[in-house]
């Protein structure tokens, strides 16, 4: 949103990696991306699904970046999946 952008910006934060940060991640996560999703990069789920030890990635067949918002009931249902493990 361009609140939360412009938020990221004032902090000077925009443009820090928080990738490193992945390895520090004990606890079980999922990742949602869409199969048109133009902000996640490759390299992010390259780093995901090796940095963080109970990753799991799921990829949702055309959707875009925000898959809570494009397909609500897949991603209700894979999130209540993943709480539910």
């Amino acid at each position: 949103s361009e609140i939360h952008f412009n938020r990221l910006k004032e902090e000077g934060k925009i443009f820090t990696s928080v990738l490193h940060l992945l390895k520090e991640i004990k606890i079980p996560c999922l990742l949602m991306l869409g199969e048109h999703d133009v902000v996640t990069c490759p390299i992010q789920v390259e780093v995901f699904n090796k940095d963080v030890s109970q990753g799991e990635v799921v990829l949702i067949e055309n959707c875009g970046h925000t898959p809570h918002y494009e397909t609500p009931e897949e991603y209700c249902e894979l999130v209540t999946r993943f709480l539910m493990e």
